[in-house]
């Protein structure tokens, strides 16, 4: 398993659509927690990936105390 911190980024580079193909991608930034004991998430895997699917780039950085485990985002 990768490093606390380690950024993960979607292979997938296809879009939606021809948006996509015409607009570049928006990122967005899924942070690692500093604070000790917060198991949130900004994002769940399947918002994430209705993002991408909407012409989003997503990175998460790598988490180990995340509620969703680093290779959810993965898929």
């Amino acid at each position: 398993m990768a490093a606390q911190g380690e950024t993960i980024q979607n292979p997938s580079s296809t879009g939606a659509g021809t948006s996509a193909e015409t607009q570049p991608r928006q990122p967005l930034w899924l942070r690692c927690e500093k604070k000790p004991f917060e198991h949130r998430s900004a994002l769940t895997p399947t918002t994430a990936k209705t993002l991408m699917e909407n012409n989003f780039e997503i990175f998460v950085e790598r988490d180990p105390q995340r509620i969703f485990d680093d290779a959810e985002f993965e898929a």
